[in-house]
């Protein structure tokens, strides 16, 4: 798997933790935030070059849950481009059907070899 830039948006410590220290050590680039409001002021402020090559979002959290954030990601041209896993604890269709930009959806546990093929698939 070739390095790349990934943005872990998960408000679980341990979860968001553990994503970026497996990650990192496999040369991954990653950055971190707690919501999907921070996630996004943090992609405002970047420039093309700095923008991650992939997304991991949490659908539940709080201040902004994952699925507000991936419709004010899909407004955004630059950011919109960008791959996205959804990471998430909820059963059933219902309740990730229609998310915008239609992403990977992963089921939470999550095993950490599924997590870095399905990165691979995807950058």
């Amino acid at each position: 798997m070739k390095p790349c830039k990934i943005l872990i948006i998960e408000d679980d410590h341990g979860i968001r933790e553990v994503f970026a220290k497996v990650l990192t050590l496999k040369g991954h680039d990653v950055s971190t935030a707690n919501n999907g409001k921070e996630a996004l002021d943090s992609l405002k402020g970047m420039d093309d070059a700095e923008l991650p090559d992939c997304m991991l979002l949490d659908l539940m959290m709080p201040v902004m849950d994952g699925r507000t954030f991936l419709e004010h990601i899909e407004k955004e041209k630059r950011f919109s481009r960008i791959p996205i896993l959804v990471t998430t604890a909820l059963r059933g269709d219902s309740n990730t059907e229609a998310l915008p930009l239609s992403p990977k959806i992963l089921k939470k546990p999550l095993k950490l070899d599924t997590l870095l093929k399905e990165i691979e698939v995807i950058v």
